[in-house]
């Protein structure tokens, strides 16, 4: 599956792994095979520029709080 116009994968640390990018690449390229169908045209958007957006901020993943769950409590298998 080719990606989508302005779409690349990054496998490094600080950005989207493969597997966290797959479901934005899977909607991207359903979304255009939905607009070759209908014969309508890809919208061509810029680049996105990230010096016109504030970073986004620092979050903690299950912080120890009153809504924190012990992963090793967890029944996935």
């Amino acid at each position: 599956m080719e990606p989508a116009s302005g779409f690349v994968f990054r496998e490094d640390a600080e950005h989207c792994t493969r597997d966290a990018c797959a479901p934005y690449h899977y909607g991207l390229t359903n979304a255009r095979k939905h607009l070759q169908e209908l014969g309508a045209p890809e919208p061509q958007l810029p680049p996105f520029d990230e010096s016109k957006f504030e970073p986004l901020p620092d979050v903690e993943l299950n912080p120890k709080d009153q809504f924190w769950v012990d992963p090793d409590k967890l029944d996935i298998d």
